[in-house]
Formats: structure tokens, sequence, C-alpha cells
């Protein structure tokens, strides 16, 4: 009964990839245990059925933890912009809050104290004391002030910033840094797919 109900997902999917001319680390382990059950050697099939089933376990719980890391990081960007705009007849610009796709290289976006930079790009106005650490690691404040090359997802903590866009986006430093996780997730998959087929 236990290997009936153990094993039938595990070979199961093992069959499946068979007919798709895979062949996965639960192979070899199924071949073990069909071979086990011919011979009568229950607990050594009991024992192969164990192993598969934590196998999954451990893997899909690995999967999911990566997702919603990914996830987590994709949330902590910046999702919208106080869009400066106007002509220069205007004597005091108007801000206008959009989502941080509509924003375009070369405007200029508003940042209050407290609010996240929603672009890369230069600052031409104002001074603040920024958290970059969401980029660099670093959990030491850095002085900002027109010049000054700034970042997506940093945190202005002290001071306003008038800052002229560079990058948007998946461009930015952070947006870059998020897509190399997820290339490195599926590089470790086609590392695992090699080992698979090994």
């Amino acid at each position: 009964a236990l290997i009936l109900v153990g094993g039938y997902p595990v070979v199961r999917n093992v069959a499946r990839a068979a007919l798709q001319r895979r062949v996965t680390s639960h192979t070899l382990m199924t071949l073990g245990l069909v071979a086990a059950v011919a011979v009568g050697e229950w607990p050594a099939a009991v024992l192969l059925v164990f192993f598969m089933r934590v196998g999954d376990y451990v893997e899909s719980f690995t999967t999911d933890r990566v997702r919603s890391s990914l996830r987590a990081l994709t949330a902590a960007s910046p999702q919208q912009a106080r869009l400066e705009s106007g002509d220069s007849d205007t004597l005091v610009p108007i801000e206008v809050m959009v989502p941080v796709e509509q924003v375009k290289v070369g405007q200029v976006v508003v940042i209050r104290p407290g609010e996240q930079i929603p672009v890369d790009g230069e600052v031409v106005g104002g001074q603040a004391t920024v958290n970059q650490s969401s980029i660099t690691g670093e959990s030491m404040t850095v002085e900002v002030s027109a010049g000054s090359t700034v970042f997506a997802a940093s945190l202005c903590q002290l001071g306003a910033l008038r800052v002229r866009t560079g990058r948007v986006g998946a461009d930015t430093a952070f947006g870059r840094m998020v897509r190399l996780v997820e290339e490195a997730e599926t590089n470790r998959a086609e590392v695992q797919r090699f080992a698979d087929r090994f």
C-alpha cells in the first residue's frame, strides 16, 4: 500500500518523461523500485519511494521559495513616479503621478522625503540623504546633490530631489539585478537537467 500510494505519482511522472524521451533523476530510482518489487524486496522498495518523495518535496519547496523571493524582489521596485510636467512658460512646474512605465528618458521626476526613487538618473536639483542598500547592500546612507547619480529602488530619506531620467523599468540597475537573479535560477535549472541526464 505504501509503495502504491507513495510511488504512483513519481512513476507516472517518469512514464510521461519517458514518452517524451526525457530521462529524469527519478528514472533510475523507478527502475530500482520495479526491480525491488519484482524480487520481493519490499523494505528496499519502500525506502526508494521514501527517497523519491522527499526529493520531490525538497525540489518543490526550493522552487517555491525562489519564486516567492523573485515576487518580493519585483514588488520592491517603485510602481509610480511624480513626473514634472509643464512648458517653459510655466513658473511653477506641475507634478503628476504616473505609472513608472510611462516615464521616458530625459523627463524629470520629483522625489520627496520617504519616497523611493523610481528611475536611474542624474540629480538636477535638490539635496538629500539616500539609502541605496537595495542596490549596493551597504547600510550607510549617501549624500546626493546636483550632478550625482541615483538608482531606482533607493530610498530618499532626508531632503527632496529632482532627477533627470536616464533609465526606466527593466533597464535600471535594480531591473537588471532582478533579471540576473531570474537568469541565475534558469541556469541552475539547466545544470540540474544536465545532472539528471548524467
